[in-house]
């Protein structure tokens, strides 16, 4: 994911955890277009964003379009 964002994967680790710090718009941009490529439906509120997986993205998802990160048994 972050290689098709064009950023590094330490910020889209400080993202997925909420760091305090604030991620450029351009980054969010990117990834939220990232989504939108894998066939994700994004709605934009005032204090919210919604991200609707389509039947579309998540059979991306399973026949390994995206790589997520890596499961362990201690996921289990």
């Amino acid at each position: 994911m972050a290689t098709a964002a064009k950023c590094s994967r330490p910020t889209i680790n400080r993202i997925e955890s909420l760091d305090k710090a604030s991620p450029r718009s351009d980054t969010v941009d990117e990834l939220l277009q990232v989504f939108r490529d894998k066939g994700a439906e994004i709605q934009i509120g005032d204090e919210e964003v919604l991200i609707r997986f389509t039947k579309e993205a998540l059979l991306a998802a399973g026949q390994g379009d995206y790589v997520g990160p890596k499961r362990t048994n201690l996921d289990d």
